[in-house]
């Protein structure tokens, strides 16, 4: 391992499974249609040429709907703007679709917590300008993996997004590795 926090999986963390099996991947996003521009085109005639958008937002996955036509239908109720669960159904016109979201896919509150508590903390010990250099002097360690801390830090502090667990466990054990070298 070179101690770098990987990137999230686009394949793996949410998306929307179609009745012949496929997974939609939600990633950066995904809007869902007949307009065949990337894995979101629906064959059904009843279905918008731009139909709903799902994202990922801190919350979970989350569906809305572009103005469509017929609406977007989550578990039998029209909506416009709906977080969705897992199990959920989803239709699209005639096209149905079961949102799917790995047990793992977002951090505990807890854990966030307690990387903002911590990185924090690291950086008070800093001067305000430049502190990742400093921390990078003082530490020994790599800026580059001190950036992808404060990078899963951003995103939790400014809900930038789900935090895959495996990329939190990783920055709280860059942040260890430093607050110990600090120690010495």
């Amino acid at each position: 391992m070179s101690g770098t926090i990987a990137e999230e999986s686009t394949t793996t963390a949410y998306g929307l499974r179609l009745g012949d099996g496929r997974l939609l991947p939600v990633g950066g996003g995904l809007v869902l249609g007949r307009t065949p521009s990337g894995s979101g085109c629906l064959k059904d005639p009843l279905v918008s040429a731009r139909h709903a958008r799902v994202t990922c937002t801190p919350m979970g996955m989350q569906i809305e709907d572009l103005g469509s036509t017929n609406g977007t239908w989550v578990n039998g109720q029209r909506v416009v703007v709906r977080v969705l669960r897992e199990g959920d159904t989803v239709r699209l016109g005639r096209t149905l679709l079961v949102a799917v979201a790995p047990r793992d896919s977002v951090a505990d509150a807890d854990s966030r917590l307690w990387l903002l508590a911590r990185w924090e903390r690291l950086r008070a010990r800093a001067p305000r300008d430049n502190y990742l250099d400093w921390l990078a002097n003082r530490t020994g360690m790599a800026r580059r993996r001190l950036d992808e801390v404060r990078r899963v830090r951003n995103a939790v502090a400014h809900a930038d997004g789900p935090v895959q667990p495996h990329r939190l466990a990783s920055a709280l054990r860059l942040i260890s590795e430093a607050e110990r070298a600090l120690e010495t």
